[in-house]
């Protein structure tokens, strides 16, 4: 071996190992080549964790698992290692240290590069040990085969990537790879070993090499070194559409290795698939936020947040928005792929981009129409393109960043930063301020152990809550509501999709004059202390109702200031239309109609809140106690008799007409007064009028 190391590189690579070639790929799957090797504790240093990179700013297209988890690395990891055990039961105790999994990335100076050098193929004449057979991609990677010359080798290989020639038969092992290292300094290219499964583990490894380095003497860790050898400049410049850029590669995989293992954290589920049209939307706004606002806007994104449980909701005092929150408004509302055709078309702007989603050349079968989460990896391209011009900055970026409620909160939050900026330059509990200001800022985990800086952290956190509550309208933080803001402003855009002379961006603009309006805090239209927001919205005040139906009713209310004629004309003059325009009209119907619609949702619930809590409100006269107890049971008898095919339809119809008669008869005082309140709250200078449409699903999500 040491004579291939000789002739075939007089000047060796920064590292190289020895080890066992595979490949992976099946069907019509992307390749992925193998070394399945070992590393000394001591050679671990060659390793590189995704956080090392340390790029300049968060990078969500490039995004693996950056952050690691010290408490699990402490806790769990460490202890399985070193357990507090005599010797004898250490002796007899099995412990299991699964292969790191470490990719092969091109870089330049500490920035991923998208594809490696085009790769060379060559044949090497050896005395000693034999033929070989060398590949390498520029002077970054280079891997060395032995020639068996009887033709029966593990693998073959043809002379060159263009399979043009004949093949080269060769051994899995042993197989060379020698690798140039990306400098510590400066922006040379070179190769990082970047563990993309396993990263905890190689943690722990070198903590405990520094802690206890006698217990990791005779230890030898298995690394599997991955290489996507056809991502290369070359390949791409020929096959753009089916060559895919190495990040792509290893994020797939990295989600692939972790979903049947330890789950991936919710959020970065999230960024890191692109199997549907809102996690490639979420990965973008989380881009476009962090390009347009810089890392203090990208702040108030929750976009890392591990438990699926919370992936939806707004879980710090401190964040406006969530990724979880946007992704599920955007299923929920265009995901019905039967309904949604046309909103995504006119939404993306698709039309301007058929030639290029379905090229008449291409023998490919490309999935047409587009649809939520069918879509092939070239139009995936095409599509993240018009996400990010059409739906993010042109819609999203807009919407959570311009209206007066939110950028007040901004303000709030900068100058909470600033002021923890004063702390750390004037050396004012430095460490704990400048702790929490990389927390918030830049990412960095807390473990749980520093009880400080947490304690600091809640203050912060406390602080800019306590401001938010003071200054703007408490509403906006309630991930319900924002589902229903982005369902309103899509129903807007789906509402004026056949008028190509009103573009997205001037929807958008009328949509945050409206916001304007009905989030002015004055105004109190989302007021948990109104009338027609109690039993509708809220439980008590301050816990909403967590139900489709709450979402439903918090998007007709946004839609409901469309029936204020002042607010309309502001909201077409944003269009561009004038306001003799047909569509003017339109829009107040619209608008009015969702008054009523809100108007009946509150009905509606009142009603069923009184029905599941007559029985123990003791105030109720017992003449009505016990004429509301004659009607429910007639109309639970007749039910019953009705599935028995003991009833009619019709029966059953009149008892629960006289039931619900009954009920309307107790709530109908509440339900005027509430709908007198909403029309003042709108400023409607006529009554709205309820109708008999009932709600959608009240199920909580």
């Amino acid at each position: 071996m040491s004579s291939i190391a000789r002739k075939l590189n007089p000047k060796p690579a920064l590292f190289e190992k020895w080890g066992t070639f595979g490949r992976f790929q099946t069907g019509m799957s992307y390749p992925i080549e193998y070394i399945l090797t070992t590393f000394a504790v001591s050679e671990l240093q060659h390793l590189t964790l995704a956080q090392d990179l340390s790029p300049s700013e968060p990078d969500f297209e490039l995004l693996m698992q950056r952050d690691i988890d010290v408490d699990r690395v402490d806790k769990q990891i460490i202890k399985y290692l070193s357990p507090e055990k005599t010797e004898a039961e250490l002796r007899t105790r099995p412990t299991f240290f699964p292969p790191l999994l470490a990719a092969i990335i091109p870089l330049r100076g500490r920035e991923m590069l998208p594809y490696l050098p085009a790769e060379v193929r060559e044949e090497a004449m050896l005395s000693e040990d034999g033929d070989a057979f060398v590949r390498s991609w520029g002077k970054l990677v280079r891997m060395t085969y032995y020639v068996n010359r009887d033709g029966d080798g593990s693998f073959e290989f043809e002379k060159s990537p263009s399979n043009a020639g004949t093949g080269v038969s060769v051994d899995a092992f042993p197989v060379r790879i020698q690798i140039k290292k990306f400098p510590e300094y400066g922006n040379d290219d070179g190769i990082g070993l970047v563990v993309i499964d396993g990263q905890h583990r190689l943690s722990a490894i070198r903590k405990l090499a520094t802690m206890s380095p006698e217990l990791l003497k005779q230890m030898v860790v298995p690394v599997c070194l991955i290489i996507a050898p056809q991502s290369t400049e070359a390949r791409e410049a020929d096959e753009p559409s089916l060559t895919l850029p190495i990040s792509r590669v290893f994020r797939e995989l990295f989600v692939d290795v972790n979903k049947n293992a330890v789950a991936v954290g919710g959020h970065f589920n999230l960024l890191l698939a692109d199997s549907d049209i809102g996690k490639l939307a979420v990965r973008v706004f989380c881009e476009q936020v962090l390009h347009s606002y810089q890392k203090e806007g990208l702040a108030l994104v929750e976009w890392n947040v591990r438990s699926v449980k919370d992936a939806t909701q707004i879980t710090r005092r401190y964040s406006l928005t969530s990724i979880g929150v946007i992704e599920l408004a955007l299923m929920k509302a265009i995901g019905n792929k039967a309904k949604s055709r046309g909103l995504m078309k006119r939404l993306l702007s698709l039309g301007l981009v058929e030639p290029q989603l379905y090229p008449a050349e291409s023998g490919y079968d490309y999935p047409k129409p587009i649809e939520w989460d069918r879509f092939s990896p070239a139009q995936k391209l095409i599509l993240e393109d018009q996400i990010r011009i059409e739906l993010i900055k042109k819609g999203l970026l807009r919407i959570f960043f311009e209206p007066e409620a939110f950028r007040t909160a901004r303000t709030e939050f900068m100058a909470v930063v600033n002021e923890y900026r004063e702390f750390v330059n004037k050396k004012e509990n430095f460490e704990a301020a400048s702790a929490v200001l990389q927390h918030v800022l830049e990412y960095r985990p807390i473990p749980d152990s520093n009880n400080v800086v947490r304690a600091e952290l809640k203050k912060f956190g406390d602080t800019v809550g306590g401001r938010y509550e003071a200054n703007t309208n408490g509403i906006i933080r309630y991930s319900i509501f924002q589902r229903a803001m982005i369902h309103a402003w899509l129903e807007l855009v789906d509402f004026l999709r056949n008028r190509d002379d009103i573009s997205l961006d001037q929807i958008t603009s009328g949509f945050i004059a409206l916001l304007d309006f009905c989030l002015k805090r004055e105004r109190g239209l989302f007021s948990d202390r109104s009338r027609y927001m109690s039993h509708s919205i809220f439980k008590v005040a301050g816990v909403i109702k967590p139900s489709e139906g709450t979402r439903g009713a918090l998007t007709a209310l946004i839609h409901a200031c469309l029936g204020n004629r002042d607010v309309l004309r502001e909201f077409v003059e944003k269009l561009g239309v004038a306001s003799e325009d047909r569509l003017y009209q339109e829009l107040f119907d619209f608008g009015f109609s969702k008054a009523t619609v809100f108007a009946t949702h509150y009905r509606t619930q009142r009603r069923d809140e009184f029905i599941a809590s007559w029985v123990t409100d003791f105030r109720l006269p017992q003449d009505e106690r016990d004429e509301l107890q004659q009607l429910q049971e007639r109309h639970e008898s007749v039910r019953k008799n009705l599935r028995d095919k003991k009833a009619t339809k019709g029966e059953a119809l009149a008892a629960e007409s006289a039931f619900l008669a009954c009920v309307n008869r107790h709530v109908g005082t509440e339900v005027e007064l509430a709908t007198k309140d909403l029309r003042d709250a709108l400023g409607y200078d006529v009554e709205i009028v309820l109708d008999n449409t009932l709600d959608g699903s009240e199920e909580e999500e």
